[in-house]
């Protein structure tokens, strides 16, 4: 059984009978299988989703030692290192050698321009973003989202605009891009559109770790909806530096 099969009948068997029967299945399977290095991928993906990070780890090494020639397998422990807060160069080369064992493999440009960005090269992390959308424009939106942080860091304020357009496009429901693009809307003068956008955000997620900044922010743009002054602008410089903070050290993704 291939990596597709297998993680399809995991999420199946989490449908039908919930997290521990997942797991059973997959112990058993690698029991029979003990070789399968797919079945060690994905058991690993799932120790990573629900944060046993020990156990993905070590599923990812056997997976490795199974198959050291799969570019799927180092990305997944690269992006092991990154949600565990583990180290972010060992982070880096899985997903260099990743990129080296498959140049066309979308996801882990993709993984690797979060890592540029949580080493705070986002000309860096534009590239492998552009990278990833040239190889698969329209399969994921995270390289978009990325992409739309390093154009915030660069204070290319439009294009990541643009980039948190496409991601809310593919993605309607996710709220922190919402967030990013009131934030933007904000800084670019666009009132109206950043209260439209922050309202959506707490409608998603009222209780992300972001939410009282928003609210404050939203209050703040709901009562002064035609005041630019400067006085008034203190609240957003604030939110800015948190957000784009906060963008930066958590992985997206998918």
């Amino acid at each position: 059984m291939k990596y597709d099969e297998l993680n399809e009948r995991v999420l199946k068997t989490i449908k039908e009978g919930g997290w521990e029967k997942a797991i059973d299945f997959l112990d058993d399977f690698i029991d029979k299988n003990p070789n399968n290095s797919d079945a060690y991928l994905v058991r690993s993906e799932f120790f990573t989703e629900t944060e046993c990070f020990k156990e993905a780890l070590d599923d990812a090494e056997e997976a490795i030692k199974k198959n050291p020639k799969s570019a799927a397998v180092y990305n997944n422990r690269g992006c092991i290192y990154v949600k565990s807060g583990g180290d972010i160069n060992k982070a880096l080369n899985d997903f260099n050698k990743a990129i080296g064992l498959n140049v066309k493999y979308a996801q882990a440009y993709a993984n690797r321009a979060n890592v540029y960005l949580k080493l705070r090269d986002p000309k860096k992390a534009i590239l492998d973003c552009n990278k990833a959308i040239e190889i698969s424009p329209n399969e994921d939106a995270s390289p978009y989202y990325n992409l739309g942080l390093a154009h915030m860091n660069t204070g290319e304020n439009t294009k990541a605009l643009s980039d948190y357009n496409k991601v809310i496009e593919m993605d309607p429901d996710n709220a922190e891009a919402y967030a990013k693009r009131g934030l933007i809307n904000s800084q670019l003068g666009n009132t109206q559109d950043a209260i439209s956008d922050y309202d959506k955000f707490l409608h998603l997620d009222p209780d992300n770790k972001m939410a009282s900044l928003v609210r404050d922010e939203l209050k703040h743009l709901k009562s002064n909806n035609k005041d630019q002054s400067g006085k008034k602008k203190k609240p957003i410089l604030i939110i800015v530096v948190v957000v784009i903070l906060i963008g930066i050290f958590l992985f997206l993704a998918s």
